[in-house]
């Protein structure tokens, strides 16, 4: 039978049979097909609206694309035409091709759409991981997102697909379907790669259902019970799902969260095998959880008959000597509170005999001679409170001064006594949704809505005589409370206690770390304002800053904007800074571990590229973007009230940095850089062509650094911790980094903004580090991981990335080291120039161009002689 394809011109007619052909033929993938599909993808624009509208037609066309390859070739043809509009931005019919193509696929992504494409491969060995590659690796996600930056389109039916959050809802559904259809081994896979996915955790929210519960227990987590990875995987996104929906710390009321705790035990016992013991006894003590995740991850252990085994061995981290000293106060706390709340689970005998060990008196003693207050009264409110509990001698340190206040936040924990809930109960006790319990105004009502009118209430006992005059019955007293801590800080007349700047780093960690809801605002946000100062203040002199920057890394760096606090993006970006600026042997690491391994968003991943390449530009001497917390002089303790500084000090003392100077001041950085490369090679190019025999030529880049000597000395600090703290640490995370990316539709940005960064660093550390021709060839080999990259954002930065490298070095050396690849380049270069669209990114490429040039030619006068 000879090959069916459409011709160059076809009717409707011939659209159709090829759509009856195609649903006979195409559901097993075949590549004599290919060229049927393709042919109907390319005329579909043309016939779309005409097929849509008929309903057989209609049928027919989601019929002949129901199949594996029909939807394979869809998406990568859509994937081509994105690659299309990014060389022609302004093409409108591919524009419309586009939007047609995108917006027939929507249409296939129904309910049921994986089982159905699926079900004819079913009995054929490999497709399962095609099936797996088109829907669960995020291949739809990524190209989909890639054409909304490409179109432009602010709303349309397709519009879901872009959406992390919703297309794993669809992933969740489509594996929910699954499981009732009958038992896919192929599932575990799918799974798997859907669990490495942004916003994964969501893929419960259609499998921990009444209908889908025990079908996804059977089918998928306890029928690979050797397979560990995979395991600890779904473990980890089950917690994080049960802790976000079902556990949330917003809910106060006890009894709900109560139901909550008991429902989520039940879950865990169901779904996490008793072999799973050491991760969920990580999980309890990490500091991630909240209290109510903690509660349930207890309860489970007490149902394995752990819960001794889980005291004994968070006894002795808590209680050793080293803890004591070295490890974070939040982790220490975290730890405190687990002991108190197996407190009501343990065996009465075993205890009494414990507090008669030496190991529990050691433990206690060394909690006793630690130096901080606050590590003193954890030891002091757990002796106390076991000593109720188990011991019939009395125990009290009530009479030491701010005990209590701690002992009371702890001892709260002793007394709850969480179960597992029943399976009859288990799904009132989850059914109500946390946004239930937290009501908000919907926005179509608040827009409508009108200003509320505050009611004035008859205080009671206040009532007039009969005998008063009807004009005064009018004059109601308010019903004053005896709270005023809500009222303005503009009132003189208020006497009330406020929140202090803090004035020393533990301070510090403990204002952002805060849990308590009353006061976390005020800390958070005198912790932002104040702590650039106070970090820049405390690394002139003393330990302090070196032994608490790993723990202040972690708390800025996940800190979240809870409060719509006004200019908190740029609080947190100048306390990143601080923290490179003042310890960059431990802030610096600890901050590109974050960037490369980190769960961070976009957006925090590049505030904190950027605060890394603005440390180190600071701390190189640059003084041209001056930051407002570096005030010797101020103690942030001593300012004023806040009304009287905004009124007084604030309008004539603005902060430099405007609010998008993260990224922004990064890439001016980098403009100033090209710029100033770009015109050092037109001297250069008249010195080439002059034919004059005397003149004597002088080195461009050797005179402009002479002329910037001449006019300013800074000292570079930057030299001393470039290499081994911010530039190798992060050449070494780039791997991790990349391949995160991979997943990001935004993947172009986060990579350009890393180039930029290390680029920064190695300028700045230009010309007084000793080992900048090792960090110059790292770098290298790093940027060509990205040599084939087309984006024009890493391309730029790629381009000046190469620049920078030349410029830095000294050509023998150079040429010493990399003489292959740069002739490599060089070739490569001459290639690409022509292709290259954009003006600024082909005037770096001239510029590189023209250095290599020069570069190479001295390459060869090195090997041969200057014969030519």
């Amino acid at each position: 039978m000879s090959e069916f394809t459409l011709g160059s011109n076809p009717a409707i007619a011939d659209v159709l049979l090829a759509l009856q052909k195609m649903d006979r033929e195409t559901k097993i993938p075949n590549q004599k097909n290919i060229k049927l599909i393709l042919s109907v993808i390319n005329v579909l624009p043309e016939f779309y609206y005409s097929l849509s509208q008929d309903k057989d037609s209609a049928r027919l066309l989601k019929s002949g694309f129901t199949s594996l390859s029909s939807l394979s070739i869809l998406v990568q043809v859509i994937s081509q035409e994105n690659s299309h509009l990014a060389d022609y931005p302004s093409s409108e019919p591919g524009k419309l091709k586009l939007r047609i193509l995108i917006t027939f696929l929507s249409t296939l992504l129904t309910e049921g759409v994986v089982e159905r494409v699926y079900k004819p491969v079913e009995n054929f060995f490999g497709y399962e991981k095609e099936v797996c590659a088109l829907f669960a690796s995020g291949k739809l996600l990524s190209t989909l997102s890639e054409s909304y930056v490409r179109l432009g389109d602010k709303s349309g039916s397709w519009m879901w697909i872009t959406d992390p959050q919703k297309y794993i809802l669809f992933l969740s559904r489509e594996i929910c379907l699954s499981l009732v259809a009958k038992k896919r081994p192929w599932l575990m896979k799918f799974c798997e790669q859907v669990l490495s996915l942004e916003h994964s955790h969501l893929i419960f929210t259609h499998l921990i259902t009444p209908k889908s519960l025990f079908n996804f227990k059977g089918q998928i987590v306890r029928q690979y019970t050797d397979h560990f990875t995979w395991k600890a995987k779904i473990i980890t996104v089950f917690l994080r799902y049960i802790s976000i929906q079902f556990l949330n710390p917003l809910l106060d009321s006890g009894s709900v969260v109560h139901k909550r705790v008991s429902g989520s035990a039940f879950l865990m016992k169901e779904l996490v095998e008793s072999s799973q013991y050491s991760l969920m006894l990580n999980a309890l003590l990490s500091e991630t959880s909240n209290t109510s995740l903690r509660r349930s991850l207890i309860v489970w252990i007490v149902e394995q008959d752990k819960q001794m085994n889980a005291f004994d061995f968070t006894f002795k981290i808590w209680g050793d000597a080293i803890t004591v000293n070295n490890v974070s106060v939040t982790k220490q706390k975290v730890q405190t509170e687990v002991l108190f709340l197996l407190l009501p689970y343990l065996d009465y005998t075993t205890v009494t005999e414990f507090l008669e060990s030496a190991d529990y008196l050691q433990s206690i003693s060394n909690r006793l001679q630690a130096s901080s207050s606050t590590l003193r009264f954890m030891g002091m409110s757990f002796a106390q409170a076991i000593n109720e509990r188990y011991s019939s001698s009395s125990l009290s340190f009530n009479d030491v001064d701010g005990f209590t206040e701690i002992y009371k936040s702890y001892s709260k924990f002793s007394e709850l006594n969480d179960r597992v809930s029943s399976l009859k109960d288990l799904w009132e006790n989850l059914s109500s949704s946390i946004a239930a319990e937290v009501t908000a105004t919907p926005m179509h009502e608040l827009s409508n809505s009108k200003p509320s009118i505050l009611k004035i209430f008859k205080v009671d006992g206040d009532d007039e005589s009969e005998g008063s005059d009807s004009d005064e019955d009018e004059f109601i007293p308010y019903a004053l409370t005896s709270d005023e801590s809500e009222d303005s800080d503009d009132d003189p007349t208020l006497i009330r206690k406020r929140i202090g700047a803090p004035v020393y780093l533990v301070d510090l960690v403990k204002y952002f770390a805060t849990n308590d809801e009353s006061k976390s605002y005020s800390m958070q946000k005198a912790a932002l304002v104040h702590g650039p100062s106070l970090i820049f203040r405390k690394s002139m002199f003393g330990k302090e800053l070196e032994s608490n920057a790993v723990e202040l890394t972690m708390l800025i760096c996940g800190l979240k904007d809870n409060y719509k606090t006004e200019d908190f993006q740029n609080l947190k970006l100048h306390n990143m800074i601080a923290l490179v600026i003042g310890s960059p042997k431990v802030a610096g690491p600890k901050l590109v571990e974050q960037v490369a391994f980190g769960d961070y968003s976009l957006q925090e991943r590049l505030m904190i590229l950027s605060s890394i390449a603005l440390g180190a530009l600071y701390l190189s001497g640059d003084r041209s973007g001056e930051f407002d917390f570096i005030k010797e002089n101020e103690f942030s303790s001593k300012t004023l009230p806040s009304a009287a500084h905004e009124r007084f000090i604030a309008t004539s003392n603005l902060s430099v940095f405007d609010r998008d100077r993260g990224t922004l001041k990064v890439n001016n950085v980098i403009h100033d850089l090209q710029r100033s490369m770009i015109s050092d090679t037109a001297p250069k190019a008249v010195s080439e062509i002059s034919n004059n025999p005397g003149i004597i030529r002088i080195s461009r880049k050797l005179q402009l650094e002479r002329e910037k000597v001449s006019k300013t000395v800074t000292a570079n600090n930057l030299i001393k911790v470039a290499g081994d703290s911010l530039f190798f640490p992060l050449v070494a995370g780039w791997p991790s980094f990349y391949r995160l990316t991979t997943r990001n539709p935004f993947s172009s940005i986060l990579i350009s903004q890393y180039i930029k960064c290390l680029t920064v660093i190695l300028r700045s550390s230009f010309p007084a580090a000793t080992n900048i021709l090792d960090m110059s060839v790292a770098f290298y080999e790093l940027l060509a991981t990205v040599q084939s990259n087309t984006s024009s954002e890493v391309m730029e930065a790629y381009f000046t990335a190469l620049m920078v490298i030349i410029d830095v070095n000294e050509s023998e050396l150079l040429l010493n080291r990399l003489s292959k690849h740069l002739m490599e380049l060089h070739d490569f270069l001459q290639i690409t120039w022509a292709s290259i669209v954009d003006r600024n990114t082909q005037s770096l490429v001239a510029a590189l161009i023209f250095k290599l040039s020069g570069l190479l030619k001295k390459w060869r006068e090195m090997l041969i002689g200057n014969y030519f």
